[in-house]
C-alpha cells in the first residue's frame, strides 16, 4: 500500500528528483509559481533608468535526474539509507540534503516592458519556453505524513537569443531565487491538478480546492474566481508564502499590502542615500542629507569646503572663508563642491557631488566625482595649464588626465564603456560658471571626449589670509580661442597682403633694373630697339604648299557640312585656331619640309618654337591642338569617291589647299590676295602671318622670308593679324579696346602721357574719332558701333603697335562699298607710311581694286597672276579672256577663274613664265645682330642696305657688343607682368561693371534664397531638430552656392574668342589673364553673393556666436564657392561648348556632393571609394562648417522620452568629422580655388 509516513516514502525511493507529470498543464500543473505574483523590474546603465519590466503569475518548471544525497553525486545510482529502527525516526531524522543539476524552465510568464526604445504605449511579451541548467542543494526535512523542500540561493539565468544589443553584449535575465514548497502524503494524484493536499480537522490527508473548483479531488469546474482564499491573483498573501520566504522578501524591501498581498519596492531616487556608506574614521553617513557628516563649519566629500570663517582659523588655514568663485587679486586658490540637480537625468548615474580644486600659483584644477566618499569608487582628474582671469569665475585647462581613485584600482559603478571614455580624456576641459539668484553657482564641466556636460550647483568654500597675485599674469578678457581663430585668419590675409607686395615690389625693382640699362642707351620712351635691329623691309614666301593626307579612309564617315564643300575655309579656321599655343606665330617644322643650310628660309623647328611639336607620326599631340584638327579628320574620313564629288579630293587621295603659291612685297606697299571661295585666300594669309599649325593629316611646306632672315620667335613683333570675325569686348568703348592693347604691348619705359598720345593718333588715322566713346558692341544685349567701325577697331588695336607688317583676312567682308573703301584707303595710307599690308579680299569694287600696289589671285589653291593691277587686264587678255568693256575688271577675273578649264590654262602659262621674284630687292640685316636666323640667308636676298645706310641711332646700336646689344634687346621687350595683371583686373572690373546683370542676379537670388533659408530654420533649438536644422542649412547653402557656379560657363566662353586671338597675338600671358578672370569672377559673382546669402541668414538662423564662428563660416562659404566657380571655368576651358561644359560641372558636383559625408557615411564607404573624399570640395566645405557650427554646442537629447543633454560633438563622430581638420579643410578649399 501507501506509505504512510514520508520516511517510508523515501526508504522505498532510489532518490528525488524534479518531474513534470506526464500529460501535466502547460500553464502550471507540475511546476513551481513564483512569488510574487507580480514581479516588477527595471533596466539600467549604471544608475540611468532604461527600461521597466512587469512579470505575472509565472511558473517555472523543474526536472532532473535523481539527486545525490550530501553532494555524493547525481545519477540512477543513488542507493537510499538504511531505515532506522522503529521510532527513532522522530527523533533522528528531521533533515536530509541532496545536490545535483536541475534544468528549469519557463513555463509562463506574462510580461510587459515599458520604454522610450519601445515607444510611448507598453509592449507585451512571453518568456515561456526559455531554459537553463543551474546546480541546486534540495534540502528535505518533516515529520509523519508532512514534508517541506526547500532549495537556497538558486541562481537562474535566461539568455534572450534574440536579445542581443551588440556584438559583445547580449541580453540576459537573471533570477536569484529560493524554492519553497510544502506537501502532504494521502491525497490522490487527480487533486494536485486544481488542489492541493493539506491535512484536515480530523487529521487526515484532505484535497483543498482552488477557487473555482469543488469535489473530492477537486475536479469540478464551479465558475472562475481568484487565487487561493479569495486572494488576488495579481499577487500573493502572507498565508500563501512560507514564513522563512516571507521575511526573506520582507527584508528585500517587499511589503504586505492591506489587502494581505505582497508588494515589490519601487525604485528610488534617495534609495542610494538610504543605503548605509562608508565614511572613513571619524565620520558618520548621513542619509536625510545624502553626504558624510563633518566637523563644524566644514562640508563636502573630502569634508575640506570651509562654512565659516571659524573653521578656517581653528584649522590654521586662513583668516576668513573665500565663498566667491570670482578670480581677484587675493585669489590664490579656489576649493568648492558641486552637486547634480534632482530634475537632472545625470544624477541618476554620477552618484555623490562634483568637488574641485584649483591652484591659481600652480595653474592647475584637480576634480573629484562618481561617489559620494572618499573610500567608494570615483574618478580623479588633474587638469594643467590653466588659464585664469580677473573678474571671471572660469578656468580653461588645455591638458586633462583622468583615472580611478586609489591609484587606478578603484572605478565607480559605471559601464565599461564610460570609465574607457573618461579616462580617454586628454583635454582641453573648460569650467564655466555663473551666479545664481538663489544661491550658489551654477557652473559646468566641459571636458574635450565626453559625449554631454556635466553641470551643477556649486558651493564654494576656501580658506584664505588675502594674499595678493600681483604675481600672476592674468590674461585679457574675451574668447580665447575666438581670437585664435580671428588671428589665424587676419594672418592668413596678412601672409597673402604681404606676399602679394613682395610680388608687386619685386616686380617694380626689376622694372627699375631694366629700366637702367635702357637708360644708358638713351632709349627711355623712344622707339623700341628692337624695331632697328629686326627686319621687316622685304617679305618673300616661295613655293607654300599645304595639302590634306588621306590617312583613314577606312575610319566612318561624318555628316557632310558647308566646311567640307569649303575646304580652304576650314583650314583657315583651323589654322587661325590652332595658333593659340604659338605667340606671334613661330615657325614650325612639318613633315617633309627640306632641312639644312641649303634649305635656307623653309620652315623650320627652332628652339624658339617650343610651342609647335615636330609633326611625326609617334608624336603627341597636344590637347588643345586635337580637338582643332577636327576639319581635317572629317575630310579624311571621307572616301575618295565623296571627295572627289565635293572637289576635295584628287586621284592620288590628296587634297591640295595650295599648289606652289610665291610672292613678294616690300614696306610701303599692299598686297591683296584674290580668288574665289575656296581657292585658299584665307589658308595663305593665315600661313603668312605665322598662324598656321601642324597635323598627321595635314602638310605644310615651303620657304618664307623676312629680309632673307627665316620666321623666329620675334616675329610677332613686327607684325599684327586681323583675323576675318571682329572680336572685342562688347562693353568697352573703342578707346578702351585700343587702349588697353597700347598699356599691354607698348614698351614699359614709355609713360602713360605718350602711350595715350599714341592711343589718340591711331584713332584719328582710323577716322575714329567721332566713335572714340561709344561702346564697340557686337552683342545680342549691346548694339555699339556699326560693322565698318567694329573692324576698323581690330585694325586699331593691332595699328598701336606700329607693326612693320599687318595682316588682315577679308577686312571688307559684309560691310557695304563706301565702310569698305573707307577702310582700303585707311590700309593703304598705313601702308604709305612704311609697313607692308597683305589683305584678302573676296570681290573688291573697281576702286578698291585699284588702290592695292599688287593682286595675287589663286584659284582652287594654284597661283593664276601676281604683279600690279593695271596688268591684270593684259595678262587675262593674252590668254584670250578679254574684260568686256564697262565690266568691273575684278569681277571679271574673278569669273574666269571660277572655271577649272581656264584655271588649268591660266596656271601651266604662269608656271612657264616664271613671273615671280624676278624684281625682288631684300632688305637684310647683316649678322651678328643677336637674333637666330635658322640657316644661311639665299644669296639673291643678300643685298640691300648696309652698314652706311644705317641712321646713326642704328649705326651707334650696332655698334655694341653682342652681349650689351642682347641686353638691351631684353630689356626693352620686357612686359612687366605686375602691369599685366593690373591692366587686365582693370579690364575685367569694366566689364562686370557695364554688364551688370548676371552680378544682379547673383545678387538677388543670395538674398532671396537667404531670406527663405532664415525663415524656414528660424531660431534653431538646441536639441536633435536644431541639429538636423543646422547641418540642413549648411548642406541647402552649399549645394545653392556649387551649381550657381555653372554662370561661370557662359561667362567665360563668351570671351574664349577674344582670349584666343589676343594670346595669338601676345597681348599677355596666359597666367595673368585666367588670374585677372578667376580673382574677378570671384570677388563679384563668388564672395559677394556669399557674404549677403550669411549676413542674412546666419543671424536668422541663430547660429553659433562669437567672432571665431562668425568669421569661420563666411571664410568658408567664401572659399567654397570661389573653389566651385574656379573648378567651372576649368571644366569650360577643356570643353568645345557650353553644353558639354554644364552637363561635366553638374556631373563633377553631384560626386563631389555623394563623398562630401553627409548624403552617405564617410565610415560605411568602400575603401576603393572613400578615397574620392579628398578631391571633393562638398567634403571639406560641409566638414569645416559642421565642426564651426556643432563643435561646443550642448544639445538636448529629446527622442525617445530621453531627456538629456549631450556634447555636439558626440554628432560630428556620428558623421566622422574631425574637430582638428578645420585648418586643413580651408587650407585645402584655397588651395583648390588657388590652384
Amino acid at each position: 500500500g501507501c506509505p504512510g509516513t514520508m520516511e517510508e516514502l523515501l526508504a522505498e525511493a532510489r532518490g528525488i528528483s524534479f518531474v513534470g507529470r506526464p500529460g501535466w498543464n502547460a500553464s502550471d500543473f507540475g511546476s513551481l509559481r513564483t512569488f510574487p505574483r507580480d514581479l516588477q523590474l527595471e533596466v539600467r546603465i549604471g544608475q540611468v533608468r532604461l527600461a521597466g519590466l512587469e512579470f505575472a503569475d509565472s511558473v517555472i518548471a523543474l526536472r532532473s535526474q535523481p539527486l545525490a544525497v550530501g553532494g555524493a553525486g547525481a545519477g540512477y545510482n543513488w542507493t537510499a539509507p538504511p531505515l532506522p529502527e522503529a521510532g527513532a525516526m522522530a527523533a533522528n531524522w528531521s533533515r536530509q540534503d541532496f545536490t545535483g543539476e536541475v534544468y528549469c524552465s519557463i513555463a509562463r510568464s506574462d510580461g510587459v516592458i515599458e520604454s522610450p526604445l519601445t515607444g510611448p504605449d507598453p509592449v507585451g511579451f512571453n518568456l515561456a519556453g526559455m531554459g537553463t541548467w543551474t546546480n541546486v542543494t534540495v534540502s528535505l526535512s518533516g515529520e509523519g505524513r508532512q514534508a517541506r523542500l526547500e532549495v537556497s540561493d538558486g541562481f537562474l539565468e535566461f539568455e534572450l537569443v534574440k536579445g542581443e544589443v551588440s556584438d559583445s553584449v547580449a541580453a540576459v535575465i537573471e533570477f536569484d531565487a529560493d524554492i519553497a514548497g510544502s506537501s502532504v502524503l494521502g491525497c490522490s494524484p487527480d487533486c494536485l491538478a486544481n488542489g492541493r493536499c493539506r491535512i484536515g480537522e480530523d487529521g487526515s490527508p484532505t484535497c483543498e480546492c482552488e477557487c473555482g473548483f469543488e469535489g473530492e479531488d477537486c475536479g469540478l469546474a464551479i465558475g472562475f474566481c481568484g487565487a487561493f482564499d479569495g486572494k488576488s491573483a495579481g499577487g500573493a498573501s502572507q498565508g500563501d508564502v512560507p514564513p522563512e520566504l516571507y521575511q526573506q522578501l520582507a527584508d528585500h524591501g517587499f511589503s504586505l499590502n492591506t489587502n494581505g498581498t505582497l508588494k515589490a519596492p519601487e525604485w528610488t531616487q534617495g534609495a542610494s542615500c538610504a543605503a548605509s556608506r562608508d565614511c572613513g574614521e571619524g565620520s558618520d553617513w548621513i542619509p536625510e542629507e545624502c553626504r558624510c557628516s563633518c566637523g563644524d563649519g566644514w562640508t563636502g566629500m573630502n569634508c575640506d569646503i570651509c562654512e565659516e570663517d571659524f573653521a578656517c582659523v581653528a584649522a590654521g588655514q586662513g583668516s576668513f572663508c573665500d565663498k566667491d568663485l570670482t578670480i581677484t587679486n587675493t585669489s590664490v586658490a579656489k576649493n568648492y563642491f558641486c552637486t547634480l540637480p534632482e530634475d537632472d537625468s545625470l544624477s541618476d548615474m554620477l552618484e555623490g557631488d562634483i568637488q574641485a580644486y584649483c591652484d591659481v600659483l600652480e595653474r592647475q584644477c584637480s576634480l573629484q566625482f562618481g561617489s559620494y566618499t572618499e573610500q567608494e569608487g570615483h574618478f580623479v582628474c588633474t587638469a594643467s595649464d590653466c588659464t585664469f582671469r580677473v573678474g571671471e569665475p572660469n578656468a580653461r585647462c588645455r591638458e586633462l588626465n583622468c583615472t580611478c581613485a586609489h591609484g587606478g584600482a578603484d572605478c565607480p559603478d559605471f559601464p565599461d564603456e564610460i570609465i574607457e571614455l573618461v579616462q580617454k580624456a586628454q583635454g582641453p576641459v573648460g569650467i564655466n560658471c555663473a551666479p545664481r539668484n538663489a544661491g550658489g553657482w551654477r557652473c559646468g564641466l566641459d571636458m574635450d571626449g565626453l559625449p554631454i556636460n556635466i553641470a551643477g550647483i556649486c558651493y564654494p568654500g576656501t580658506c584664505s589670509y588675502g594674499n595678493g597675485t600681483n604675481d600672476v599674469a592674468f590674461p585679457a578678457e574675451g574668447d580665447e580661442e575666438g581670437r585664435v581663430v580671428v588671428i589665424a585668419i587676419l594672418s592668413a590675409l596678412a601672409g597673402l597682403a604681404v606676399l602679394v607686395g613682395a610680388f608687386f615690389g619685386g616686380a617694380k625693382l626689376h622694372r627699375m633694373y631694366l629700366m637702367g640699362i635702357i637708360r644708358s642707351h638713351g632709349r627711355v620712351g623712344r622707339k623700341s630697339a628692337s624695331d632697328i635691329f629686326l627686319p621687316g623691309t622685304a617679305f618673300l614666301f616661295r613655293d607654300i604648299r599645304c595639302q590634306i593626307h588621306d590617312q583613314n579612309r577606312q575610319q566612318r564617315r561624318p555628316d557632310f557640312g558647308a566646311s567640307v564643300r569649303n575646304p580652304s575655309k576650314v583650314l583657315a579656321r583651323f589654322v587661325t585656331r590652332a595658333s593659340s599655343g604659338v605667340a606671334g606665330g613661330a615657325s614650325a617644322h612639318v613633315e617633309g619640309c627640306p632641312q639644312g643650310p641649303e634649305a635656307s628660309g623653309a620652315f623650320s623647328d627652332s628652339p624658339g618654337d617650343s610651342p609647335h611639336l615636330p609633326m611625326d607620326s609617334g608624336a603627341e599631340k597636344p590637347k588643345h591642338m586635337k580637338s582643332l584638327s577636327l576639319d581635317f579628320a572629317t575630310m579624311a574620313k571621307m572616301s575618295k569617291k565623296t571627295r572627289k564629288r565635293f572637289g576635295i579630293l584628287g586621284r592620288s587621295g590628296k587634297r591640295t589647299i595650295l599648289q606652289g603659291v610665291s610672292g613678294c612685297l616690300t614696306k610701303g606697299h599692299v598686297l591683296g590676295i584674290m580668288g574665289p571661295s575656296g581657292s585658299g585666300k584665307s589658308t595663305l594669309i593665315n600661313i603668312l602671318a605665322g598662324m598656321s599649325g601642324s597635323f598627321d593629316a595635314v602638310k605644310i611646306t615651303g620657304e618664307v622670308v623676312v629680309d632673307g632672315q627665316p620666321r623666329g620667335p620675334w616675329f610677332h613683333r613686327i607684325a599684327a593679324h586681323v583675323p576675318q570675325e571682329d572680336t572685342q569686348i562688347a562693353t568697352l568703348t573703342v578707346r578702351e579696346c585700343i587702349l588697353y592693347s597700347a598699356l599691354l604691348r607698348l614698351p614699359f619705359h614709355w609713360a602713360a602721357k605718350e602711350k595715350n598720345r599714341r592711343v589718340d593718333h591711331v584713332i584719328e588715322e582710323l577716322g575714329l574719332s567721332h566713335v572714340a566713346d561709344s561702346r564697340v558692341g557686337g552683342s545680342a544685349s549691346i548694339r555699339g558701333v556699326s560693322g565698318g567701325e567694329r573692324r576698323r577697331v581690330s585694325i586699331g588695336m593691332e595699328l598701336v603697335t606700329s607693326p612693320k607688317i599687318l595682316f588682315l583676312d577679308e577686312p571688307t567682308s559684309g560691310l557695304d562699298s563706301y565702310t569698305a573703301g573707307a577702310i582700303m584707303r585707311t590700309l593703304t595710307e598705313l601702308a604709305r607710311n612704311g609697313r607692308m599690308v597683305f589683305v584678302t579680299i573676296h570681290q573688291p569694287s573697281q576702286t578698291i581694286f585699284y588702290r592695292l600696289d599688287q593682286i595675287l589671285l589663286l584659284a582652287e589653291g594654284k597661283q593664276i597672276f601676281i604683279g600690279s593691277p593695271q596688268h591684270v587686264a593684259n595678262f587675262f587678255a593674252d590668254y584670250g579672256f578679254p574684260c568686256p568693256e564697262h565690266e568691273n575688271i575684278a569681277d571679271h577675273i574673278l569669273e574666269v577663274v571660277s572655271s577649272s578649264s581656264a584655271v588649268d590654262l591660266l596656271h601651266g602659262q604662269q608656271h612657264q613664265s616664271q613671273r615671280t621674284g624676278d624684281s625682288l630687292k631684300a632688305v637684310v640685316i647683316e649678322s651678328g645682330t643677336g637674333f637666330e636666323k635658322g640657316g644661311e640667308v639665299p644669296t639673291e636676298l643678300k643685298r640691300g642696305l648696309t652698314y652706311s645706310d644705317l641712321s646713326p641711332t642704328g649705326k651707334n646700336l650696332m655698334d655694341l657688343t653682342p652681349s650689351s646689344r642682347d641686353e638691351l634687346v631684353h630689356a626693352d621687350a620686357h612686359k612687366p607682368l605686375d602691369r599685366e595683371l593690373v591692366i587686365l583686373f582693370w579690364r575685367t572690373l569694366l566689364n562686370t561693371l557695364r554688364h551688370p546683370a548676371l552680378l544682379a542676379l547673383h545678387l538677388a537670388v543670395a538674398v532671396l534664397l537667404g531670406l527663405v533659408t532664415g525663415m524656414l530654420f528660424a531660431n534653431v533649438p538646441d536639441n536633435l531638430a536644431g541639429v538636423q536644422n543646422r547641418m540642413g542649412s549648411l548642406f541647402f547653402a552649399l549645394t545653392f552656392f556649387a551649381f550657381g557656379s555653372i554662370t561661370s560657363i557662359e561667362a567665360f566662353l563668351a570671351e574664349r574668342t577674344v582670349f584666343s586671338r589676343e594670346q595669338r597675338g601676345g597681348y599677355y600671358r596666359t597666367a595673368t589673364y585666367f588670374s585677372a578672370k578667376v580673382f574677378m569672377d570671384g570677388l563679384f559673382l563668388r564672395i559677394l553673393p556669399a557674404v549677403a546669402f550669411g549676413c542674412i541668414s546666419y543671424w536668422l538662423i541663430g547660429m553659433q556666436k562669437g567672432a571665431s564662428h562668425v568669421a569661420v563660416f563666411f571664410v568658408t562659404l567664401s572659399l567654397f564657392n570661389l573653389a566651385a566657380g574656379a573648378l567651372a571655368m576649368l571644366i569650360s576651358i577643356c570643353s568645345p561648348s557650353s553644353g558639354v561644359a554644364s552637363l561635366a560641372t553638374i556631373v563633377i558636383l553631384l560626386m563631389s556632393l555623394l563623398f562630401g559625408g553627409f548624403l552617405a557615411n564617410l565610415d560605411t564607404m568602400p575603401n576603393w571609394l572613400s578615397w574620392l573624399r579628398y578631391i571633393s570640395i562638398f567634403y571639406y566645405a560641409l566638414e569645416a562648417l559642421t565642426v564651426n557650427e556643432i563643435r561646443g554646442l550642448e544639445v538636448n537629447f529629446d527622442a525617445a522620452d530621453l531627456d538629456i543633454d549631450v556634447k555636439g560633438d558626440l554628432f560630428l563622430e556620428v558623421f566622422h568629422f574631425d574637430i582638428d581638420n578645420m585648418g586643413r579643410d580651408i587650407g585645402a578649399l584655397f588651395g583648390m580655388y588657388a590652384g
